[in-house]
């Protein structure tokens, strides 16, 4: 078995060799959280803010590089008159195409979005 089931069965068997009813038994267990906290260890805790932490930067590099993409993408865009590799201005104009480039400002702003709910969490669980 686990060693968490072991855990576990220890104090349930105890229980049982001194007749000590279940619910008392839960109650000074506490709640599934805290069991879990108390059997994780003191460094649980500092890995839980470590990986948040490394989260939000991740986020943030993600949405600084799709944003990134997107302005190098339209900074460097040809104007709208040239076509292909046309040595000079044509007046043929094609509408209705979809553009990549909108995907990286999508792909930023979603990734910044998860970041700000990724802090929002993090510091309401601090309090």
């Amino acid at each position: 078995k686990r060693a968490s089931a072991r855990v576990l069965e220890e104090p349930f068997s105890s229980a049982r060799e001194n007749a000590e009813p279940e619910a008392t038994l839960i109650a000074r267990l506490g709640s599934p959280e805290e069991f879990a906290e108390r059997m994780a260890g003191p460094d649980a805790a500092a890995r839980r803010k470590r990986r948040a932490q490394l989260q939000f930067a991740g986020l943030l590099a993600a949405a600084l590089a799709c944003f990134v993409i997107f302005w190098l993408a339209l900074a460097l865009r040809p104007p709208e008159t040239v076509i292909g590799g046309a040595d000079s201005m044509t007046r043929i104009r094609v509408e209705g195409a979809f553009d990549p480039v909108w995907i990286f400002a999508a792909l930023g702003g979603a990734a910044l979005l998860f970041a700000v709910v990724r802090a929002v969490l993090f510091w309401r669980r601090r309090r």
